[in-house]
């Protein structure tokens, strides 16, 4: 069976609607794509986790230090180094610290929390929700007898995209662009603040140089624009107002026809293991795709080659952008195979670097699995995260790449 935009596009239409997690709504979508991966042939598993929309408060927490740090080093000029030394331990840290409260905000299976979880739990308002986990049926029921050995030397690709959607009044390219800013811009003011006094100290001997008054004034200037663009992402809304067509019903309605095309193909189920993941809780922190590694880490482990192709926000007209792990020291063999697919097929890609953008393979990259993302940008991405992200804004271009370079990647898994 070949890719059809136009059935990706259909089922993405069906899901369009207001879907934010713990809502009825949400539940009501869960069903629906439930009930057509069994229609497919799927055994269908639902995966319940608890977490803890902490994330959001350690964010807003750690842009009101970081403003704090700033309006100290904008009165205390004189120390202003010390301050910048702060401001760059804090932004050195802002990764770790987020990595740590994803991983404190999930409740255990065992349901024993740990001080750092309690911490999370207290932060964050908690969530019940689950994963959808689709796996296919071999073509022969007598593999069964050998299932153990199949399972460690079969290649296994995860084909995911998660089904929650949210709105916010500031639109997600906009945000996004004021985090690169505000970290961008903070990582610069907190150099030129730790360096300022001895530099300061120097010129100040050199009559005909005003670079000390210079240097201040940009201190100055650009510490008051940071304040400024800090202080919207500090009160971010999150509402659920938006249809979330193109985030990302239209990622899940790509990975349903791919499900629906694998399973029409006997040639690639008798060579590959699939598993379809459809997460929730991805609009509050990637907590749906956290809970399924932190939960399945050992199953993970076992898996001789395994690949995890995400899709988020693909059924748009733009260009076909990829996101990787970004590890230059552990090449990445399904990045190599979908550049190679886009050379083929000739479709122009992108690598999409948007300090911010978060998407659902990061949790498993940061587990050490070959994990990529594949979005598409253009015009309409603009309404993401808002009441016009509904389905006038689809277009079959999107779904076209990203399904048949998919499809192509899975046979190409499969013929090495």
């Amino acid at each position: 069976m070949i890719f059809n935009p136009i059935t990706a596009l259909y089922y993405t239409a069906c899901l369009s609607r207001p879907r934010m997690v713990g809502t009825e709504e949400e539940q009501k979508v869960t069903n629906e794509i439930k009930e057509l991966l069994e229609y497919f042939g799927y055994q269908v598993e639902e995966h319940h986790f608890t977490f803890a929309n902490a994330i959001n408060s350690f964010v807003s927490i750690l842009l009101i230090v970081n403003m704090i740090l700033i309006v100290l080093a904008l009165v205390f000029k004189d120390s202003a180094w010390i301050i910048g030394i702060l401001m760059l331990g804090l932004f050195l840290s802002f990764n770790h610290i987020l990595n740590a409260a994803e991983h404190g905000s999930i409740v255990p299976r065992t349901g024993e929390l740990s001080a750092w979880s309690k911490i999370c739990m207290r932060l964050g308002k908690q969530y019940t929700t689950m994963n959808l986990v689709a796996k296919t049926l071999r073509v022969s029921e007598t593999l069964r007898v050998s299932a153990k050995t199949l399972r460690v030397s079969r290649p296994h690709i995860y084909l995911v995209a998660h089904y929650d959607s949210k709105s916010q009044i500031m639109p997600i390219l906009i945000r996004i662009s004021l985090f690169a800013f505000v970290i961008g811009g903070g990582l610069t003011f907190s150099v030129i603040s730790l360096i300022s006094l001895p530099l300061i100290s120097f010129f100040s001997t050199i009559s005909f140089i005003s670079l000390p008054s210079i240097l201040q004034s940009i201190i100055s200037i650009l510490g008051i624009i940071l304040l400024f663009a800090s202080f919207p992402l500090v009160f971010l809304d999150v509402g659920n107002k938006s249809p979330g067509a193109i985030d990302n019903a239209s990622g899940v309605g790509t990975v349903l026809h791919l499900a629906e095309c694998i399973a029409l193909r006997e040639d690639l189920r008798e060579k590959i293991d699939v598993t379809i993941l459809i997460p929730s809780a991805e609009e509050m922190g990637l907590m749906g795709a956290a809970a399924y590694v932190k939960h399945h880490l050992e199953t993970l482990k076992q898996e001789k080659e395994i690949f995890i192709l995400n899709f988020d926000s693909v059924g748009v007209d733009g260009r076909l952008c990829y996101v990787d792990a970004n590890n230059k020291h552990k090449p990445s063999r399904l990045l190599s195979l979908i550049k190679q697919t886009c050379g083929e097929l000739k479709i122009r890609s992108n690598h999409f670097a948007l300090v911010g953008a978060l998407m659902d393979h990061i949790p498993f990259a940061q587990a050490g699995f070959d994990a990529i993302s594949l979005t598409t940008s253009g015009k309409a991405s603009w309404w993401i995260h808002t009441q016009n992200d509904s389905v006038e804004h689809l277009h079959p271009k999107g779904f076209s790449e990203a399904g048949n370079v998919a499809m192509r990647v899975v046979e190409k898994i499969v013929s090495k």
